[in-house]
């Protein structure tokens, strides 16, 4: 067998094994990128910030309010006791009562305002907290699969590196030299194929006594545009 064969034979052993990990190193990118995750949870987290904020402002309320309505005790049990005689002191007193009473009334519509806000932001952290779990239920799924996936991949990349030595051993030095040489330069692909008297990799079209020489399996032949050897199966 010819050394241009060989190098066919390499060439497709090496291109299915770029094949199989460039797709083993996009799943292991697939896996390790948590982005959308992230970007879910620290919407979640901004929602949980707002919530909290409203509650500690519900809370102040109510313990003003409380404390208001314990001031009201105060001064009604003082106002109705009998203790106090004095006109202009029960007028203060009274007085008081009434402007402790306002401010709970007015504490008491900002309460409404806020349990109407946290109303919405327990919807909305509802909302952000299912669709986050979603998120995490579909990435674990894919993962396994992908996992599954890359664990064939690993297997059937095996193979191929244990086929790739047999092909290597058959090729001279030099030969493979420019071999190695072209699969850099060239994305990879250092034997194209000849299709109608083309090249199958640039296109090229050859002359009649070159392609004689590609059918002859002439190792040394290359490509006159591409400079990819030639092989013509």
């Amino acid at each position: 067998m010819s050394q241009i064969t060989f190098l066919y034979q390499l060439q497709t052993i090496d291109s299915e094994i770029d094949r199989l990990t460039k797709r083993i190193d996009t799943i292991n990118t697939i896996i390790s990128s948590d982005q959308e995750i992230i970007k879910s949870l620290s919407s979640l987290e901004d929602s949980n910030k707002k919530q909290s904020l409203q509650l500690k402002s519900l809370e102040k309320i109510e313990e003003e309010v409380s404390r208001n309505k314990s001031k009201i005790k105060q001064s009604e049990d003082k106002l109705y006791s009998g203790v106090v005689k004095n006109p202009k002191e029960l007028q203060d007193l009274q007085t008081e009562i009434k402007s402790i009473k306002n401010r709970i009334s007015d504490l008491e519509d900002e309460q409404l305002e806020i349990m109407l806000v946290l109303e919405d932001i327990d919807s909305e952290v509802k909302q952000k907290n299912y669709y986050h779990q979603q998120l995490i239920e579909e990435k674990t799924k894919n993962n396994i699969s992908l996992l599954q996936e890359k664990k064939e991949l690993e297997i059937d990349l095996q193979k191929q590196l244990t086929q790739r030595e047999p092909a290597i051993n058959q090729i001279s030095e030099d030969v493979l030299a420019k071999y190695n040489h072209l699969r850099k330069i060239r994305s990879g692909v250092a034997v194209a194929i000849l299709d109608e008297n083309t090249c199958s990799a640039c296109g090229t079209s050859l002359t009649s006594a070159d392609v004689q020489k590609v059918r002859a399996h002439d190792s040394d032949y290359f490509c006159s545009s591409c400079k990819r050897f030639l092989f013509s199966g």
